[in-house]
């Protein structure tokens, strides 16, 4: 920001601090004024199956997905009032829309009442001429994917699932998702508000997908998956041969591993 000639400040506090948020609109008041813009991006992949999710897992996800924009729209919102002008984006994610990959049940779910509590929220909002919509970013490259992340070695061949069944033949990039957060914040986003937005390349549905993936790639998938949480791996199911080599264009006699997971949801 400031070597493009704008003025950036940098204010850390932790969005399920009720005192934290506070304490972080109070320094960013006193250096700016009244925002025009609440962008709520804080989130987490709390993991857990419908029935056997850990409620910690779950007080998580609902500490962070959700109370976490609520607490932010509460301290940013009422100037935004006082001006009768404002745009408050969350993020939400494509999962909020149906079934994704199996166990992150406490993300989807609270991704979900983002959504739902957004739209309330832009009923509430709307008089006072600001605007609220969720963006709902699919299958996109962060840096804990890309090349070096921690997970890029786990979910890169799950990556190449994913591609195949989104419309454009890519997973998305954080530009993408900026793209549209900037759009929304603008004047020619005026009159949008409500909204979810996916952007995720319009991916496909699948029951069942399978990615192919090497030994040592799906232990650590299932490291990744089961983790800290000690959460069962029974969705994840592994399929050595069975013929998987014909479906796959894999060499003959070469003993495939696949992952059985959901792979994306529609945006129709």
């Amino acid at each position: 920001i400031e070597a493009h000639g704008g003025t950036a400040l940098a204010v850390q506090a932790d969005v399920r601090d009720p005192e934290a948020v506070e304490a972080m609109a109070s320094v960013i008041g006193d250096a700016f004024g009244t925002p025009d813009i609440l962008v709520n991006n804080a989130g987490t992949l709390a993991m857990g199956t419908a029935l056997a999710m850990k409620r910690e897992a779950l007080n998580e996800a609902v500490d962070i997905n959700i109370e976490g924009p609520l607490r932010c729209a509460q301290q940013f919102a009422p100037p935004m009032i006082d001006r009768r002008r404002g745009r408050i984006v969350n993020i939400s994610a494509t999962s909020a829309f149906g079934t994704a990959a199996p166990g992150i049940v406490p993300h989807a779910m609270t991704k979900a009442a983002l959504v739902l509590w957004g739209k309330h929220l832009a009923l509430e909002l709307g008089q006072y001429a600001i605007t609220v919509n969720t963006v709902c970013p699919g299958a996109i490259e962060t840096e804990t994917t890309m090349p070096g992340g921690a997970l890029h070695e786990a979910l890169k061949d799950i990556r190449k699932q994913q591609i195949n069944h989104t419309a454009l033949r890519r997973v998305g990039t954080m530009d993408d998702v900026a793209g549209v957060i900037a759009f929304l914040v603008s004047d020619d986003a005026a009159f949008v508000t409500g909204q979810a937005i996916s952007v995720d390349g319009l991916t496909q549905t699948t029951s069942l997908g399978f990615a192919i993936i090497g030994t040592e790639s799906l232990d650590r998938f299932l490291e990744f998956y089961e983790g800290d949480i000690g959460m069962d791996s029974s969705p994840v199911s592994r399929l050595e041969g069975q013929g998987f080599e014909r479906h796959f264009d894999l060499p003959a006699g070469s003993r495939a591993k696949a992952v059985m997971m959901s792979v994306g949801q529609s945006s129709i």
